[in-house]
């Protein structure tokens, strides 16, 4: 078997691949969701509160937005636009706003540091969180040009497609590559070589090493073995 399959098999296995894998994440009536990974999502205020994604790394882009009081008059409240990013497999995910907004100054105090809840079965799920303070950003015209430019700066929520991050695959690849290569033994005498590693012993060791990773250095080496 060759080194591409035996890497990208015992990476599959490891983390109980299935074909029709995916995530479901279910979000509040606020929640506004414009885009994900980039592309644009139609669920409109009053649509629908659940969105299918791929499996592996997402961001979602969104704002919240409720009808809040002041005075007897009700009226609009839109936030900064914010920017959640999170890794999930094969699970159901569920965003909520942790606040009330319910008057004007509610919105006022949210948008001073916008927060969002990100959980699986009630849960605290890992990920991270940006907004945009820019003023007058709520009225942009082009969401997918702001987006792309906000991931070319470098903060918390950045989302990197699998297909750009080839130059970052030999961090986290290089002890599971080694693994298939002969084992130098370093002693007091010196150093010599052992035999070379056996197929069996090659394929824990990648599978072992694989199961060391994070979640997004897993996907980064499942996107380099699939190009091998």
């Amino acid at each position: 078997m060759k080194l591409k399959q035996v890497l990208v098999a015992s990476a599959m296995l490891a983390l109980g691949f299935t074909a029709q894998a995916s995530v479901t994440l279910t979000f509040d009536r606020e929640i506004d969701i414009k885009l994900v990974n980039g592309q644009e999502v139609d669920v409109g205020f009053m649509g629908n509160r659940e969105l299918t994604l791929d499996n592996g790394t997402s961001q979602v882009f969104y704002r919240v937005s409720a009808i809040v009081h002041e005075s007897g008059v009700r009226k609009k409240f839109n936030s900064h636009w914010q920017v959640v990013l999170f890794d999930a497999y094969d699970t159901s995910l569920e965003m909520s706003v942790p606040v009330r907004l319910d008057t004007v100054r509610h919105g006022i105090n949210y948008n001073v540091q916008p927060t969002i809840e990100l959980t699986k079965n009630g849960q605290a799920f890992p990920h991270e969180h940006d907004y945009f303070e820019a003023e007058g950003f709520n009225v942009f015209t082009d969401p997918e040009d702001e987006l792309a430019r906000y991931n070319a700066t470098g903060g918390a929520a950045v989302y990197i497609p699998s297909g750009q991050v080839e130059e970052r695959i030999l961090t986290p690849t290089t002890a599971a590559v080694q693994a298939a290569a002969p084992v130098a033994v370093q002693a007091s005498a010196p150093v010599t070589t052992s035999a070379p590693v056996s197929g069996d012993n090659a394929m824990i060791l990648i599978q072992a090493d694989f199961l060391r990773l994070s979640e997004v250095q897993k996907r980064m080496f499942l996107d380099w073995a699939k190009q091998q």
